[in-house]
């Protein structure tokens, strides 16, 4: 299917209601769930993680669902908006696990480095300097916060975030879902990827 382009009116709306697992009268640290998915009914995604643990997700009608295509680091220009999934390497450094070009309706997004489970990070900013030669370090420049430096191994796999159609949420495929509290308790998603054509998100 033709990944959906979503305007970047609506992305920015997303935002602002959002902001990568914050809501504004309760600020707290982002929650991550990757698994299967057991079922999706349009509203509620069940997925059930490697714990065997199932959650119940609420997938609000105007959540931008993403998927990853494959792309190439020479693909990344200075100045690009891009993410980076992390964990921590020798010495306190950061080494990169996937690489993710956004497209440029959706710069902003989840803008900043959030802590997503034990030494696992995701950061999404502009880059100012990119992996040269034997010098792998690619650096981000994010607002209100000091730069984050990010090794990236040759093998680390790249990627371009687009928007595609829901009819993707489908049991038995793998998706990664960032979600905040919901009122009266349980969660909703504020960020979801979804695999597609075999490529499956982190």
């Amino acid at each position: 299917m033709k990944p959906a382009l979503i305007p970047s009116t609506l992305m920015t709306a997303l935002i602002a209601c959002t902001a990568w697992g914050q809501d504004a009268a309760a600020p707290h640290m982002p929650t991550r769930y990757r698994g299967i998915v057991q079922s999706f009914d349009s509203q509620v995604i069940n997925v059930t993680t490697p714990d065997q643990r199932t959650t119940a997700i609420l997938v609000p009608p105007k959540l931008i669902i993403k998927a990853n295509n494959k792309a190439r680091l020479a693909d990344i220009r200075v100045g690009d908006f891009v993410g980076s999934t992390s964990h921590a390497g020798p010495g306190g450094t950061l080494v990169a696990d996937e690489v993710h070009l956004f497209p440029e309706f959706m710069r902003g997004t989840a803008e900043g480095h959030h802590e997503v489970g034990p030494a696992r990070y995701m950061t999404n900013g502009t880059v100012t300097r990119l992996p040269d030669g034997s010098q792998r370090t690619m650096t981000f420049k994010i607002p209100a916060d000091a730069p984050v430096s990010i090794e990236v191994p040759v093998t680390t796999p790249v990627y371009v975030l687009v928007a595609v159609d829901r009819s993707l949420i489908q049991p038995g495929k793998t998706a990664t879902v960032i979600v905040a509290p919901r009122d009266g308790g349980g969660w909703v998603a504020v960020d979801m990827v979804v695999e597609k054509d075999g490529i499956l998100p982190r």
